[in-house]
């Protein structure tokens, strides 16, 4: 259509295009090219390898399935005489895992597994091969609008390290709670890369809100950062500003990661939390469970700062029983009518586990300790202790077990729901969409935390007052919860604040902060 807009007279254009014998519009057969990709065609040779009955018309409809693509041969102009590429590669790639949407069976998982070995991680975004697939077939710029998890998602410590090897930051245009795209719910960055250099990386970061009209002209609307090559590296790409990054450094200079101090866990794997979870107190009385075989669950949404509500929901724990015929005659009962279920699970049919048990009792050895249980997915700290062994977390929790430390588990607990560690895990953690973050086991264990000696009196009164105000917390949650007035649980919902608000003061003495940096962290956290 560009090729025709300057004519004005129809009848002209036609009359060319008749005395010619050409096409009105250009020939785009060399431009326009449908194909898969990620894929190439050597996909048939790993598929022959590992399918004895492979046939040719298995093979023409995989080819109508996969629709391989290669690069070299569809465009022998930009690979030939050597040279190493397109100049420039802009896409906008899908959004979606390939695990949960291709299935784990499906052969073109194990293709991308052997074929992007440097990327490969496990659970992964597709993005992450269009990435690879970028690098490998650029001579020197990529522009692509993604899903902003690759900078600090856990499973993309290879994509950003191969990212880091073989390219430099060019700029990252960062749109953190803003959707770009109306009706997906995924929240995106630009990233720019190019060849390498020692050029400082630009990074824009949103700062407006949903209610703002979007327009990257509008440089109000962003915090504009400069980052050295040298910070890209496999670790989180996590941008602060001159002012936040001084308070990290501070924070973290002082500070031990939290793995050196707790054992750091996750919630236990049932494999089918249909039987083992979701049973009521009628049940646990009727079978006459005794302490020990069963546990209020501790679910993602129970989980509060220094308080887990009682969900009313029980999970059946059988791992202390030695045998089968030992469990109580109804719960026995219960079991054998779901064990048709129970044995169709994978870890039962590997041989991981027996039958009536869980398939994963995670840290089984540590799980009558005292501990702190934290959400997997949440906007804030929330971490709660559970001193009497009454609950369970399964998979929607992480757990930190007491590690016999010479501090009180109370001062811990009572740090890690500070606004200052609230303020310092942002930059340590994966961002979703509506601002929530993931409190994965590998995330919260690297909290740094200021570890006290006992022997120095102030710390130790710092120390002492921490743990002081968390215990009266926890006292005071347990008595609103209880609580019918609407009236006296906002008096004590009152009490609990001054306590918190004391935590946080005595927190900002322990690390050292002046005036100016509680206030930001203060303002931050808001």
């Amino acid at each position: 259509m560009k090729a025709v807009e300057d004519y004005d007279d129809h009848d002209e254009l036609y009359n060319e295009v008749n005395l010619f014998h050409s096409s009105i519009l250009p020939d785009l057969k060399n431009n326009i090219k449908c194909g898969n990709s990620l894929i190439d065609e050597d996909y048939f040779e790993q598929v022959k390898l590992k399918d004895s009955d492979f046939s040719i018309d298995y093979e023409i409809e995989e080819r109508r399935r996969i629709n391989p693509f290669n690069w070299e041969k569809n465009f022998p102009s930009i690979f030939a005489n050597n040279n190493k590429g397109f100049d420039v590669i802009i896409g906008n790639p899908p959004y979606y895992s390939i695990d949960d949407t291709w299935g784990s069976k499906d052969s073109r998982l194990s293709y991308v597994k052997s074929k992007y070995p440097e990327i490969y991680n496990d659970k992964t975004d597709i993005l992450f091969y269009f990435f690879k697939k970028a690098i490998d077939i650029s001579k020197e710029h990529i522009g692509f609008i993604v899903s902003r998890a690759f900078l600090e998602a856990y499973k993309a410590n290879k994509l950003r390290g191969f990212i880091s090897q073989k390219k430099s930051i060019s700029q990252i245009i960062d749109f953190r709670n803003y959707y770009i795209f109306e009706g997906v719910g995924i929240t995106s960055c630009i990233t720019i890369l190019t060849n390498k250099n020692d050029s400082p990386a630009i990074i824009r970061q949103y700062i407006g809100t949903k209610n703002d009209s979007l327009s990257l002209d509008n440089f109000d609307n962003f915090n504009l950062l400069s980052y050295p090559q040298s910070y890209f590296k496999e670790q989180i790409w996590s941008f602060a500003d001159n002012s936040t990054d001084e308070i990290i450094q501070k924070i973290d200079s002082i500070s031990e990661p939290l793995e050196n101090i707790l054992i750091i866990g996750k919630g236990m794997e049932t494999g089918l939390n249909n039987v083992y979870s979701k049973r009521q107190h009628d049940e646990i009385e009727k079978w006459k469970l005794k302490k020990g075989s069963f546990f209020i669950r501790a679910r993602n949404s129970d989980i509060d700062r220094y308080h887990i509500a009682n969900s009313e929901e029980y999970v059946i724990y059988l791992e202390n029983f030695q045998s089968f015929d030992n469990i109580p005659t109804g719960l026995k009962k219960f079991m054998k009518e779901n064990e048709n279920e129970l044995k169709a699970r994978a870890a039962y049919k590997r041989g991981d586990c027996e039958w009536w048990k869980f398939t994963w009792p995670l840290h089984k050895d540590y799980h009558d300790r005292v501990k702190i249980y934290s959400p997997y997915m949440a906007q804030y700290n929330r971490f709660a202790l559970d001193e009497n062994n009454t609950y369970l977390g399964l998979t929607d929790t992480t757990v930190l077990f007491d590690n016999e430390q010479p501090e009180d588990i109370k001062f811990i607990l009572g740090l890690l729901n500070s606004k200052l560690l609230t303020f310092r895990f942002r930059f340590m953690s994966k961002l979703k969409s509506g601002g929530i973050y993931e409190y994965f086991w590998n995330n919260i264990s690297k909290i740094p935390i200021k570890r006290i000696d006992l022997n120095n009196q102030d710390e130790k009164e710092l120390h002492d007052k921490i743990v002081t105000s968390v215990q009266r917390i926890i006292e005071l949650k347990v008595r609103q919860e209880k609580e019918k007035s609407e009236y006296e649980k906002n008096k004590l919902n009152d009490l609990i604040i001054d306590c918190d608000n004391l935590i946080d003061e005595n927190v900002f003495k322990l690390y050292n902060l002046t005036t100016e940096e509680i206030d930001f962290v203060i303002n931050s956290t808001q």
